[in-house]
C-alpha cells in the first residue's frame, strides 16, 4: 500500500501530520524515520508515525495493544467502562476476522481486511496509550498536590507540585510505550519488509 501521505522524512511527517511540539523538534534533529523511531520517546507520536506512512502490521500492534490493557486492567477503574471497552474491543476483534472471511470469499475488496484490521490496531492501540498515560498523569499529580498541601504547602507550591508530578508520569508512561513498542516492532523503517508495510 501506498504511504497514506507519502511521507519522506520526520520533517515532512511533522509538517502534514499533528503532532506535539517535542516530536517536532525531534523531527528536525532526526529527519530520517528510521533514526527518529529509535530516538523518540513518545508511544503516541510513533503509533502516529506508523499509520502516515502506510504500516500496515495489524498482529504486531495488536500484541502491543494487549500488553498495555493488562497494564491498564491492573490499575484500579471504573467496572462499567471496563466493560464496555472489554466489549467494544472484542466486537472490532470479531469483525476484523469476519471481514477477513469475506475477502478470502471474494465478497470484499483485495486489501480491505488487512486496511480494516490496522486501522482497528492502531486506533485501539492508540486510546489505550492515550487513556494510561493520562491516568497515570491525573494520579500522580493528584498524590503529589494533596500531600503537598497536607504538609502546608502553599496553593502555588501544591500547584507546583501537582504539575511537576504529573508532567514526569505522562512523559515517563510516554516513553514506556515507546520503548515496547521499539521492543514488539523494532523499527520498521530501517528495512520495510512487505509484512509491514506490503
Amino acid at each position: 500500500m501506498q504511504n497514506r501521505y507519502a511521507i519522506t522524512d520526520a520533517r515532512e511527517f511533522a509538517e502534514r501530520v499533528w503532532i506535539s511540539d517535542e516530536c517536532k523538534a525531534l523531527a528536525e534533529a532526526h529527519p530520517d524515520l528510521g533514526d527518529f523511531w529509535e530516538h523518540c520517546e513518545r508511544g503516541d507520536c510513533m503509533l502516529t508515525l506508523l499509520e502516515a506512512t502506510g504500516y500496515q502490521n495489524a498482529d504486531k500492534v495488536w500484541k502491543f495493544l494487549e500488553v498495555i490493557r493488562e497494564e491498564q486492567k491492573r490499575k484500579k477503574g471504573d467496572a462499567n467502562l471496563e466493560q464496555w471497552r472489554e466489549n467494544l474491543y472484542t466486537t472490532i476483534r470479531e469483525h476484523a476476522e469476519e471481514v477477513e472471511e469475506a475477502e478470502r470469499k471474494g465478497y470484499a475488496v483485495p486489501g480491505y481486511a488487512r486496511r480494516a484490521k490496522w486501522v482497528s490496531a492502531y486506533v485501539w492501540s492508540d486510546y489505550y496509550a492515550q487513556d494510561i498515560a493520562q491516568r497515570e498523569k491525573a494520579d500522580a499529580g493528584f498524590k503529589a498536590g494533596i500531600q503537598a498541601a497536607i504538609s502546608g504547602n502553599n496553593e502555588s507550591e501544591s500547584h507546583e507540585a501537582f504539575n511537576v508530578a504529573a508532567r514526569a508520569a505522562f512523559v515517563g508512561t510516554m516513553k514506556q510505550q515507546a520503548d515496547l513498542l521499539r521492543e514488539m516492532l523494532g523499527n520498521p523503517f530501517h528495512r520495510r519488509s512487505g509484512e509491514d508495510f506490503g
